[in-house]
């Protein structure tokens, strides 16, 4: 029996090590890749941002925000950690991940709209597996519903049904190939795409109006984050990009989320800039969909808001 034991122990622990290689492999990949669901995470991680400006907030973020006109426009060095899905709750945790690898901004672009109060469901955490080391990605993705068991329970759990992103990341650790998303640019991703209304129109024939989402929980702790920036000498300001009009009129209470977020601009003695009003928000040609620019309303809308910004007079 002693010796069924202690062949059992010696085998769990060569199991074990031969697991935990290959997740040390797929993680390391992982690290290098290019590919969209990390290259930003893995910029974060190794210390390569350092902006004087930082774009934050969801997909209207990072489709929204080029960095490269806005650079060219104020001379800084901007980036976008905008992401897909992320309300308020988990951009905070994405922000504080960033502040531990990088230097402080100078600016915190943060965009807004009527569900960045929402709480929220759990979010796709395929872009985070090679960092669940780091506390601030457990926050992220306990905020979003997953335990323990889901994050980290034994090496090589966390990428069960992951196949493709095992195959990656395999293949950039042996250097087999580089995994490189040509379109993203500093965090930026121009959709080159047109108006397809067909979402909008499903909304639409509804009948039903959107409502904005105020989850206390989370106005708290967007207000506290405010506070912290103020402490910490970053500007914030606060941006409600450009959606289109027909999207903008069945948001029953947008008036008062403008008040809302107004008063806590000026609060804190922060800037509010709202392109809800802008003529972009009139013509389909510069969406792909109701709630997101395509590439070419995304950059007219970055000039704008980046002039809007040189005439605040922050960067002299």
């Amino acid at each position: 029996m002693k010796k069924f034991i202690l062949f059992f122990a010696f085998f769990s622990v060569i199991i074990f090590c031969f697991l935990y290689s290959i997740n040390y492999i797929i993680d390391k990949g992982l690290r290098k890749t290019g590919d969209w669901n990390f290259k930003v995470w893995n910029d974060i991680f190794d210390s390569k941002i350092n902006a004087d400006i930082l774009i934050q907030g969801n997909s209207r973020a990072y489709v929204h925000f080029s960095p490269h006109i806005i650079d060219s426009i104020l001379g800084v060095n901007s980036y976008n950690i905008g992401y897909d899905g992320l309300q308020f709750q988990q951009q905070y945790y994405r922000y504080m991940a960033y502040e531990k690898y990088n230097k402080l901004p100078k600016v915190i672009i943060q965009n807004v709209d009527v569900f960045t109060f929402t709480k929220q469901e759990k979010i796709d955490m395929n872009g985070l597996l090679p960092h669940l080391y780091d506390s601030n990605i457990k926050q992220i993705l306990k905020a979003s519903g997953y335990n323990e068991f889901d994050m980290y329970l034994l090496p090589i759990t966390k990428y069960f049904g992951q196949y493709s992103t095992v195959i990656k990341g395999s293949m950039e650790y042996l250097h087999i190939k580089h995994f490189q998303f040509s379109s993203i640019k500093k965090g930026y991703l121009p959709k080159f795409a047109v108006w397809d209304g067909r979402a909008f129109n499903q909304i639409k024939d509804t009948k039903e109006k959107i409502h904005s989402s105020k989850d206390i929980e989370i106005i708290n702790l967007f207000e506290s984050f405010l506070k912290y920036c103020k402490e910490n000498n970053i500007y914030v300001i606060l941006v409600y990009s450009p959606q289109y009009k027909e999207l903008l009129e069945i948001i029953e209470d947008l008036d008062e989320f403008h008040l809302f977020i107004k008063s806590m601009a000026n609060e804190y003695g922060f800037t509010y800039l709202d392109y809800t009003g802008d003529t972009i928000c009139i013509d389909t040609t510069y969406f792909y969909n109701a709630n997101h620019l395509n590439a070419t309303g995304s950059e007219i809308f970055s000039t704008k808001v980046a002039n809007d910004i040189k005439d605040i007079g922050l960067l002299k």
